[in-house]
């Protein structure tokens, strides 16, 4: 019997910020696979929803776009292969040994899974 597949890695989710506005998802992904392990998945965000994203299906003719987007500052929500490498890229943090650009790195954690995130928003 194959083995392989027959374990299921976790998936582990940290934030980043501190980083410069250049920064892209893959130039993250690339120093953090180097520095704490496998990255499955790097998402970087510079702005915010704009409120009138949201599907309105009230709405009447009278619609009025803008082009305004707030710009917050870049944050990167990343997803490693096993929990090890989030707590060493915390790890890390906390020592000041995340540095991309002469900037260092600040990183949180965020939920260990969805199904524990959905149940907590249930229980409140």
């Amino acid at each position: 019997m194959d083995s392989e597949g027959s374990e299921k890695e976790r998936v582990m989710q940290i934030i980043i910020d501190g980083f410069n506005n250049d920064v892209t998802a893959k130039v993250l992904m690339d120093y953090l696979e180097d520095m704490v392990g496998t990255v499955w998945r790097c998402r970087l965000k510079t702005s915010s929803t704009p409120q009138e994203s949201y599907p309105n299906f009230n709405i009447g003719t009278d619609i009025q776009s803008t082009n305004y987007y707030q710009r917050v500052k870049p944050h990167a929500f990343v997803h490693f292969a096993g929990p090890n490498s989030a707590k060493l890229a915390l790890d890390a943090a906390k020592h000041c040994e995340l540095k991309l650009d002469n900037k260092f790195l600040k990183v949180s954690l965020g939920p260990e899974d969805p199904c524990s995130m959905h149940e907590t928003k249930e229980d409140n």
